[in-house]
């Protein structure tokens, strides 16, 4: 997981929109939404559900 790609995982944690994630980072919509994607293959999560019960194994 890149950088960027857990600081996306950390704001979906805490319910923000992929706009609202692009305008705090400063990139495009676009741009957020393939991380969004690219979390989505790496972790093999099909929801945002399910990717932060995944997330949340990892910290503990």
């Amino acid at each position: 997981m890149s950088g960027r790609e857990a600081e996306v995982i950390e704001m979906l944690s805490r319910g923000m929109s992929n706009k609202e994630i692009a305008d705090r980072l400063c990139v495009s919509f676009p741009t957020i939404r393939t991380h969004v994607y690219n979390i989505f293959k790496k972790t093999g999560a099909s929801s945002r559900v399910e990717l932060l019960r995944i997330a949340s194994s990892y910290r503990q």
